[in-house]
């Protein structure tokens, strides 16, 4: 039989009358802790592996005190299976100190009698009962070999609380989402801003149920700070039509009375807001406010669910989605077998101990290959090792006396082999980049946490939403028809080579024209090129010999692809401001949700 320890949830689970475990389970209501009995035979490392495909946290038993075993023990007295049952506790490593599967030191004991004994190779741990052995019909712990399988089963384990936040967030069980109240007065935009900086995929509270309602009504009555607290809803872009920062429209409401109503014409924003003297209750309900308001104005941040891709693993903390791929290949091949799957995926970059955590527990339920390939590279200077998005590594895990570079070793794997590093844990090595010995992939994409209007394409790194306009004009209209779209839209400004990449990729889908106006002119004062913001140009991306101004006014920019400067890439080039005989459309951009 099974017990499930569970943290993270992707699954929405069926609750238990009773307790938060999942059907099927068994909860130890004194410690939160939800049991399952499995009632299949296997050996230890399939038990291992059963237990941790449940959940992406799962495992095997780990009994630290006397209340755990009893509890345990009731469980397989009524199971009526088999006769005796894997925990997770192991001497592997070093014969006699016994490990539990989440890393701890065993303290608690209850081996039957002369146990354990290590009788061969005895390095695994069963609640074991046979009264010939030890003369009584109990179950208690045994050592056995970790590959023996005799009518063996397991007990996995979860705790209760399945969703684990941030330190300072509070999880909402039911729906997995966590949320933060913010005590800090500030504006509706500078809120966004608070929230959105915190964690890759945190916002300001969306309310979609009258469920999500109440949890966070509850968190703000506890909350004992301001008297209103911003939530991420708008009007902005069409009046009394009031849309989410995930793009979604407002279904479920709770305004007070005689709310929303637009007060002074410019009431686009939502808060909690709790004033008896205003609306006769002393509860916090829904009010419109001026969006640039800071009167005593937190905020409530949430983390969503992160929902991947059928057959990606999310990690709930960082938003980024991973899939473990089981196909025997070398790292150029990894690289392009990544790429394939989606626009923003690759190989995987390990930024932080909290990434190769995660990582190294979705390998140890792989069932698979003893390395994987990740995104790291010293092929451009030997020992200054590079990830596949052009950061350097930070963060390490190598083996013990790796890198060694031993040859041209100028790649690395997630490498598991007790032989060589005397530890059987997926720790790092570099290797032969042309190596193709059973190695895996792990590849990874960031959830896509940046919403943008319909129609606007959304760049994931900076935020920022594009629209390409299929339409001739000159510069001034196309500042026009921008602005058009939205208040909040503007001429596309390039401040870095990421963000000129981005668009320069935009264009190369559009098989449409090939020029497209950007929000760059000297027309002030010539020369001295600034942004439509005001800003001076610092990063550039000229054709060569431009800009040179050629007929004495050539005063606006845009991205150009013509056979004049033997490229085909949309590079910049400075044209008349008036210019309108060519086919030379606009890129517009504007600030996500």
């Amino acid at each position: 039989m099974e017990l499930i320890l569970c943290i993270l949830a992707i699954l929405a689970p069926v609750l238990v009358q009773g307790s938060n475990c999942k059907e099927g389970w068994d909860a130890d209501t004194a410690t939160g802790t939800c049991y399952k009995v499995v009632q299949k035979n296997m050996n230890k490392d399939t038990a291992d592996r059963e237990c941790a495909r449940m959940f992406p946290n799962s495992r095997l038993a780990v009994i630290k005190t006397s209340h755990d075993n009893e509890f345990v023990k009731g469980l397989l007295k009524n199971a009526n299976g088999f006769i005796a049952y894997w925990i997770g506790a192991t001497d592997r490593v070093k014969e006699g100190v016994w490990v539990w599967g989440d890393g701890s030191q065993m303290a608690f004991k209850d081996w039957h009698k002369i146990e354990p004994n290590n009788q061969g190779n005895e390095d695994c741990v069963l609640y074991h009962r046979n009264r010939y052995w030890w003369g009584i019909d109990e179950f208690k712990w045994n050592d056995v070999p970790c590959h023996y399988a005799n009518n063996y089963g397991a007990v996995c384990q979860m705790p209760e609380d399945r969703v684990t936040c941030e330190p300072g967030w509070i999880a909402d069980q039911t729906t997995g989402t966590c949320y933060k109240v913010v005590q800090k007065n500030m504006n509706k935009d500078t809120a966004d801003r608070e929230c959105a900086r915190m964690f890759p995929n945190s916002r300001l509270a969306v309310i979609k149920t009258s469920h999500d309602n109440e949890f966070v009504k509850g968190l703000l009555k506890k909350a004992n700070g301001f008297i209103a607290y911003w939530i991420g809803a708008t009007d902005r872009v069409k009046e009394g039509v009031w849309v989410w920062g995930d793009g979604s429209q407002m279904a479920f409401k709770d305004w007070h009375k005689i709310e929303p109503n637009n007060d002074g014409g410019n009431e686009d924003c939502v808060l909690y807001h709790r004033n008896r003297d205003w609306w006769g209750i002393d509860e916090f309900k829904w009010n419109d406010v001026p969006c640039h308001y800071a009167s005593n104005y937190g905020a409530v941040c949430q983390m969503p669910e992160v929902k991947c891709e059928p057959g990606w693993i999310a990690d709930q903390t960082t938003g980024t989605c991973y899939k473990v791929v089981q196909k025997n290949m070398n790292k150029d091949t990894a690289d392009r077998e990544c790429a394939r799957m989606f626009p923003n995926s690759r190989l995987a970059v390990i930024k932080n101990s909290r990434d190769n955590e995660f990582v190294k527990g979705l390998l140890k339920n792989a069932n698979g290959f003893i390395a994987y390939w990740i995104g790291a590279t010293d092929r451009v200077k030997e020992g200054v090792w590079v990830w596949g998005d052009g950061s350097q590594m930070a963060f390490k895990d190598w083996h013990k006396i790796e890198p060694n570079n031993q040859g041209n070793e100028d790649c690395v794997l997630y490498h598991r082999n007790r032989y060589w590093w005397g530890i059987d844990e997926f720790k790092w090595n570099d290797v032969p980049c042309h190596y193709a010995n059973n190695y895996g992939a792990v590849c990874q994409m960031p959830e896509d946490r940046v919403k943008c209007e319909p129609g606007w394409i959304a760049d994931q790194t900076t935020g920022i939403c594009y629209k390409i306009l299929q339409k001739n004009m000159d510069w001034w209209t196309a500042q026009k028809d921008c602005l058009a779209l939205n208040k909040d839209a503007k001429l596309a400004e390039m401040k870095s080579k990421e963000e000129n990449d981005f668009i320069k990729s935009m264009l190369k889908k559009t098989n449409g024209f090939y020029g497209y106006w950007m929000g760059l002119t000297d027309v002030k004062e010539e020369g001295k090129w600034i942004w439509t913001d005001g800003s001076p140009l610092a990063f550039k991306d000229w054709h060569s010999i431009e800009p040179n101004n050629h007929g004495g006014n050539e005063d606006c920019a845009l991205f150009h692809s013509a056979w004049w400067w033997g490229t085909s890439d949309y590079k910049w080039n400075d044209a008349p401001c008036d210019y309108d005989k060519s086919t030379f459309g606009a890129v517009c951009q504007m600030p996500a949700y």
